[in-house]
């Protein structure tokens, strides 16, 4: 009797897929639709015969993940698969699953296989179930391996990124710590600097206002400076105290005239101006938007640095 065309492709698709597997007489035959079934899943899948600890049956996708053809695995002991480093755990599971007859999951296993020709390590889910042909009989055991490793390394990096924003949180912690602890400091320092500033300006006042028939022209002139200095850096310190009590920036902008900033920085620096014959030309700039003490800062490390590293020959 010639058999129906869908019938005949279904057998020969059947035929292909246990092509080779040997599955043993004493099984039966329900077992050909049961590995057939196997070879269209997805996830690795063995069955080892008990107890020679044997494979009687491997799918494409354990062929793949491991490494060999079915030709390579059928027949053979687990050890000529399996590396010797592993060999003892798993032989352990297999003997387990007999004796108790019932199936074992090893969840997450770091693993390394040969998968394609090439090395592959992820983390994988290893069910092993015990295979029954009389009750309370097990003759082999189905090994199903499923790839976590998309899964497991996706959850890894999350815990790396909570585990980040907790070592920001404890950072941010800290840091908010140490700017108290500068706050404090700077409001002792500044508070601490201001006395000798106020008698420094106090006493050269008084010095010059008490000896302007005494002193000459030049001294006169020396006098002056000291009291101006002495302003400028009493303004200065009260300056980055209130900066430094400030959390936000934007509040600290002002409109600042540049010229005024050049021209007290010009009197900072007027000895080494002297020193080294320089002569600083910056005329006509611009009043902008910004923090006081921020420009001063700035302009004072730039022109500072040019000093120090001019020569002190004339051009």
């Amino acid at each position: 009797m010639a058999m129906d065309d869908g019938v005949s492709e279904a057998q020969a698709s059947k035929n292909d897929a246990l092509a080779g597997q040997k599955v043993p007489a004493s099984w039966g035959s329900e077992f050909d639709t049961l590995f057939h079934y196997f070879s269209f899943l997805p996830i690795s899948t063995q069955v080892i015969k008990i107890p020679e600890y044997q494979y009687t049956y491997v799918n494409p996708a354990a062929c793949k993940l491991m490494g060999y053809n079915k030709e390579a695995f059928l027949g053979q002991h687990i050890s000529a698969i399996i590396p010797e480093s592993q060999l003892h755990d798993l032989t352990a599971v297999l003997d387990n699953v007999c004796k108790t007859g019932q199936s074992q999951v090893v969840a997450e296993v770091h693993s390394t296989f040969n998968s394609e020709g090439q090395s592959y390590t992820g983390y994988f889910t290893i069910t092993y179930e015990p295979l029954h042909i009389k009750e309370n009989e097990v003759a082999g055991i189905i090994v199903n391996t499923m790839d976590l490793t998309e899964q497991v390394s996706t959850l890894l990096a999350l815990k790396e990124s909570q585990e980040a924003v907790e070592k920001m949180k404890a950072a941010n912690k800290a840091l908010q710590l140490i700017n108290r602890e500068l706050e404090q400091f700077a409001f002792v320092a500044s508070h601490d600097l201001q006395e000798p500033l106020r008698k420094i300006e106090v006493f050269s006042s008084r010095l010059f206002q008490s000896n302007q028939l005494n002193i000459d022209e030049k001294g006169l002139e020396y006098v002056s400076k000291i009291s101006s200095s002495a302003k400028r850096m009493s303004g200065l310190v009260k300056g980055l105290l209130e900066y430094s009590r400030t959390t936000g920036g934007q509040s600290q902008f002002t409109t600042v005239d540049l010229n005024e900033i050049i021209s007290e920085i010009r009197q900072d620096v007027e000895l080494a101006i002297d020193e080294r014959k320089a002569i600083i030309d910056c005329s006509g700039l611009p009043r902008i938007e910004a923090i006081p003490q921020l420009m001063q800062r700035l302009f004072y490390n730039l022109i500072a640095n040019s000093l120090k590293f001019t020569s002190s020959q004339a051009l």
